[in-house]
């Protein structure tokens, strides 16, 4: 049985829905670059949607519930990080007002995430080890969560994360996050398709990416999928699926399936 923990406060964070019209076939060259200019902004609705089962065991859901946040994320500044130049990108959710940072650098293989100020990678965490307040954390480009703090520290990356592989398009895969020492799990993604989200009556030309969760079991039932077009991360919908909530004092909220949608407002 999986444990994931309530909290009484949402901790969120960063980066990056769900009218998809089409696919389209893959007759161009692909993406080749992220927004990266100071000053650029991106607006997001989010939504944490928990279905309740009737049972541990049953497929019946009787209840759904829904938590509504924004999302802002801004390209802050121009800085130096361990001798190689990158783009702060900072991350708040409302009404929480939680945030994090992001550290970027493009090259020829693509975007990559040099480090972050947050406590680390929910995309590394199991779902029977997560602890109290990171059960609704917002997981941005780098599937980072943020933090409340002003004064925390900068964790680099070792090597750089390759959070989008250039020219970006359908069919290409790549490894996200190798695996370490003592953990086995590698985690690749992989261009699947390629749609047009609208928003707001705007079109956007997306590629969509799945997270491939690699030579671990932990991870079944837990899904990440992006949809990615030249203005930026466009929409993420995020699955864990089988697992059990239960409060503080340990008793049992019961078995869900959790659900994060975040969808693009616009883009300034």
């Amino acid at each position: 049985m999986r444990i994931f923990f309530s909290a009484t406060s949402l901790l969120f964070i960063v980066l990056l829905a769900f009218s998809c019209d089409h696919d389209k076939d893959n007759d161009h060259d692909g993406l080749s670059g992220y927004p990266m200019k100071t000053g650029t902004f991106w607006s997001y609705d989010r939504f944490i949607i928990i279905d309740y089962y009737e049972s541990d065991q049953s497929e019946t859901i009787i209840r759904t519930d829904s938590i509504p946040s924004e999302v802002s994320v801004t390209i802050l500044r121009d800085t130096v990080l361990n001798g190689q130049a990158v783009k702060c990108f900072g991350a708040y959710d409302y009404p929480a007002t939680f945030r994090s940072m992001e550290y970027f650098f493009e090259d020829a293989d693509g975007l990559k995430c040099l480090g972050y100020q947050n406590p680390g990678p929910a995309v590394f965490a199991r779902k029977s080890s997560f602890v109290a307040g990171n059960l609704f954390s917002f997981k941005g480009l780098s599937g980072l969560v943020g933090i409340a703090e002003d004064d925390s520290p900068i964790i680099l990356e070792d090597p750089p994360t390759l959070n989008i592989k250039y020219p970006l398009k359908k069919g290409v895969q790549w490894t996200y996050r190798y695996p370490r020492e003592g953990m086995s799990l590698q985690i690749d993604k992989k261009a699947v398709g390629e749609e047009v989200l609208e928003r707001n009556g705007k079109l956007y030309g997306c590629v969509k990416i799945e997270y491939l969760y690699l030579y671990s079991d932990l991870y079944s039932g837990m899904q990440i999928t992006d949809w990615i077009a030249e203005e930026g991360l466009v929409q993420r919908i995020s699955v864990t699926d089988r697992i059990t909530l239960v409060g503080h004092e340990g008793e049992s909220l019961g078995t869900v399936r959790i659900r994060e949608v975040l969808s693009l407002r616009y883009m300034l």
